[in-house]
């Protein structure tokens, strides 16, 4: 995290606490932006080769993105995703 002994002892517990929460925080947001530009720079180099690839999430899906997709879905009532899993399976056994 970069601090010095003297300031790292002058903090209390719950200053502490919030300058590693940054800490993670940031370094999390710079880990994905890193991976969000690779995924960019490999999505120009393939687009040129391939119709079928028209966004740069086609080629890789990270975690935390399905996460939020997760998230949205589970937003529904218990009884409607019971109505939703019926209606999939019944549209598998029409087949």
């Amino acid at each position: 995290m970069g601090l010095t002994i003297d300031y790292f002892y002058s903090l209390t517990p719950s200053q502490f606490t919030n300058i590693s929460r940054g800490y993670v925080e940031k370094r999390e947001i710079d880990i994905k932006l890193s991976w969000e530009q690779c995924r960019f720079n490999s999505f120009y180099a393939v687009v040129a080769h391939s119709k079928r690839i028209k966004r740069p999430e086609q080629i890789i899906t990270f975690p935390w993105e399905k996460s939020e997709t997760q998230v949205q879905k589970d937003n529904r009532t218990p009884e409607e995703q019971l109505i939703a899993v019926k209606e999939f399976w019944e549209n598998i056994d029409k087949k």
